[in-house]
C-alpha cells in the first residue's frame, strides 16, 4: 500500500483515505463525490471497495463507466458478479504467499532491514472502465484514487 501511495503521489494523483467502518466510508463518498466526480477514474485498493464504491454510484444515478471509471484490486469471484463487470488488476496469489513466507522467515531470523518486495501485476480487462480517446474532444478529468 504504501508503495501505492508514494508512486501516486508521485505522479500528482490524488489519494483518498477511505475508513474501515462501511457507514463511515458512504459519509466520505458523499463529503467527496463532487471532487470524485472531477476526475475520470477511481482506482480501488481492492475489488470488494471498488464493487461497494460502483453501487453507491449507480444508487445516485452515476454511471459506470459514462460517467466515472472503476478499477480495483485482486481479481476475486465479485468481478464477474456486478454490473457491470469489473476491471481489475491482479497479482498472483501464490508469488504473493511466497514473498510473504520469505519476509516472515527473515523476520523471525532477525533481520532489522526494511524489506521491500515488488510483484507483477496484470490488468484484467472489463466493463467498468471508460476507453478515453483524446484525440476527438476527449474527457480531460484526471485520474482519482
Amino acid at each position: 500500500m504504501e508503495g501505492c501511495r508514494d508512486a501516486l503521489g508521485g505522479n500528482g494523483v490524488d489519494f483518498l483515505k477511505i475508513p474501515f467502518e462501511k457507514t463511515e466510508r458512504l459519509k466520505v463518498y458523499r463529503q467527496q463525490e463532487a471532487e470524485i466526480l472531477q476526475h475520470t477514474a477511481v482506482f480501488a485498493v481492492s475489488d470488494f471497495y471498488a464493487v461497494e464504491f460502483i453501487r453507491y454510484l449507480q444508487e445516485r444515478g452515476i454511471g459506470v463507466p459514462k460517467d466515472l471509471s472503476v478499477v480495483g484490486f485482486d481479481d476475486s469471484p465479485l468481478c464477474n458478479y456486478c454490473m457491470p463487470g469489473l476491471t481489475t488488476v491482479r497479482q498472483d496469489a501464490s508469488d504473493r504467499a511466497k514473498a510473504a513466507i520469505s519476509v516472515l522467515k527473515n523476520l523471525k531470523m532477525g533481520t532489522e532491514e526494511r524489506i521491500v518486495v515488488k510483484l507483477p501485476v496484470f490488468l484484467v480487462e472489463r466493463k467498468s472502465v471508460k476507453k478515453l480517446n483524446r484525440e476527438e474532444g476527449s474527457d480531460e478529468r484526471e485520474t482519482f484514487l
